[in-house]
């Protein structure tokens, strides 16, 4: 078993590799892939949504709030 992650020419993740698509060398000779199957540690996008209205903004947590999670108002 190996764990890899393929990228595209932008560095995405390419999730829908099929086994002849790959070529792997282990001691100069060649090794038939069998299968192929996604990993449970794919990457993730995960989204953050912060109230910045102005009833927040007024508060003093909204700026500790989004310095912890590095986020920066445009």
């Amino acid at each position: 078993m190996l764990d890899l992650i393929a990228l595209d020419k932008d560095g995405r993740p390419v999730a829908d590799l099929k086994p002849e698509e790959l070529r792997l060398f282990e001691n100069k000779g060649e090794v038939k892939i069998k299968s192929l199957s996604p990993a449970a540690r794919e990457p993730l996008t995960i989204g953050l949504f912060f109230d910045v209205s102005g009833s927040r903004r007024a508060g003093k947590c909204i700026e500790g709030e989004t310095r912890l999670a590095n986020v920066q108002f445009i």
